[in-house]
């Protein structure tokens, strides 16, 4: 829009009362949208505040008869009814910094029956409008309060994060001690006493979490280990430690605070014993990231003695993160060497875990350039055990897969289409009798 348009629709509307503008906007939202974003903006921009406040009034109004006609209705809301409610909060959004602290408290009001009265999936778009529009300490407080009286559990602990950072120190306390439920409600608590320097009492919270607190000690574990290393305190550790032990969880990162406890202290020998002690209780994903500390932390001749003793550990439990990091540090002589050994085929357990043949695959695939003989055998040969062993349709269609990629690899990589037609022929000639998969292998 030009200048000379903006002056043309200034004057077309200067007449006009700001509840007579906002209604003409809102049926141009309707009509003509970009014309009517165009509007918005310009007033906006321009300062006329009580045009922005009437505006979101109308359409809050416009999004809570709805949510309201949808509660009321058990077939649920249309595409319309969805459309209203979001644009509509979407439009509030735009303007919500010119809202009147009255019209504030009203939305927020509003929005928070909404919320409690949602059970269509609308929960989190008034969630975003109520935290939107409080600007002010006090906005934030009736957000807090109104969260604080519906007596549930999740919406105390939102009350409790807004009492903590606008609120007293007195309503947070109040309401955070009132619910501590989770080892992380009383690691929240520890630390926020820690803040203020009530060492003490952090402590004894912190340590009636890892007693009574449900779910994860995570993040109490963090705040004891944090608080001991700092202090140089090697007894207040090995506490810890021996409570991850009686908890069984999170023992290895208790071990980890020890070491670098003796790290801090210079003391080499007993920070690597700490490490690889540590080592046994990591698991999945958790040791690559473990393999790379290692690696930071201890030295060079030891690193390479432990090394292959944590890549053992991490092929007996987890065959996809094993072969990964291989692969990630270029041994792909051992990539190749583990699968074609490992004849998968023959066993769906190895060691202590279990995987499927896909696990293999798509290294195998990864290696078909460079060791592309090793890969045809290893495909034909698991194509060979689903059809000869397994057999059914389940089984031929899977057979299927692995017969591409080895005919990929003869036809593309090697070139050796005697090879390829060698192959199909034996196969085909030994199961003769199987039509289903004879059909199934003439399509290849």
């Amino acid at each position: 829009m030009n200048q000379k348009q903006k002056k043309q629709l200034q004057e077309l509307f200067s007449k006009k009362t700001s509840t007579q503008f906002s209604d003409l906007l809102l049926t141009l939202g309707d009509k003509i949208p970009e014309l009517y974003e165009e509007i918005l903006h310009y007033e906006t921009i321009n300062g006329n505040a009580e045009l922005a406040d009437d505006l979101a009034l109308k359409m809050w109004s416009k999004a809570f008869k709805t949510i309201k006609k949808i509660n009321k209705s058990y077939r649920g809301y249309s595409t319309k009814d969805e459309k209203t409610i979001i644009e509509s909060l979407a439009q509030i959004s735009e303007i919500q910094q010119h809202l009147s602290l009255k019209n504030r408290y009203k939305i927020i009001s509003q929005a928070f029956e909404a919320y409690q009265l949602d059970e269509w999936g609308f929960k989190e778009h008034f969630e975003n409008i109520m935290t939107q529009i409080c600007h002010e300490k006090d906005d934030f407080l009736l957000l807090a309060k109104l969260y604080e009286e519906t007596g549930y559990v999740w919406d105390a602990n939102k009350a409790i994060a807004l009492y903590k950072e606008h609120g007293t120190e007195l309503e947070y306390l109040t309401l955070r001690k009132k619910h501590l439920r989770l080892a992380h409600d009383y690691a929240d608590l520890a630390s926020h006493l820690l803040d203020k320097w009530e060492d003490e009492q952090a402590l004894n919270y912190a340590w009636t979490g890892m007693d009574r607190g449900n779910g994860s000690i995570e993040t109490l574990v963090s705040f004891l280990g944090k608080y001991y290393l700092e202090k140089s305190d090697l007894d207040g550790l090995n506490i810890l430690f021996k409570a991850c032990i009686m908890r069984k969880s999170w023992v290895a990162q208790s071990l980890e605070y020890i070491a670098e406890y003796y790290l801090k202290i210079d003391n080499y020998e007993e920070a690597k014993k700490m490490l690889i002690k540590a080592l046994k209780y990591k698991k999945g994903t958790e040791l690559n990231s473990y393999l790379l500390k290692l690696k930071q932390l201890l030295r060079e001749e030891d690193y390479g003695q432990y090394a292959p003793q944590i890549l053992e550990i991490i092929k007996t439990k987890d065959v996809e993160n094993y072969c990964n990091i291989l692969l990630g540090q270029g041994e792909k002589q051992q990539l190749c060497d583990f699968i074609i050994s490992f004849e998968p085929w023959k066993s769906s357990v190895y060691h202590n875990w279990t995987y499927s043949h896909e696990d293999l695959k798509e290294f195998a695939s990864s290696l078909s350039e460079e060791f592309p003989q090793e890969m045809s055998n290893y495909f034909y040969r698991l194509s060979v055990y689903l059809v000869e062993e397994e057999t059914g349709t389940k089984a031929y269609k899977r057979a299927m897969k692995y017969l591409k990629e080895c005919k990929k690899i003869d036809l593309d990589t090697l070139e050796d289409l005697t090879a390829w037609e060698t192959k199909i022929e034996q196969l085909r000639k030994r199961n003769i009798r199987k039509s289903s998969f004879v059909q199934l292998l003439n399509s290849l």
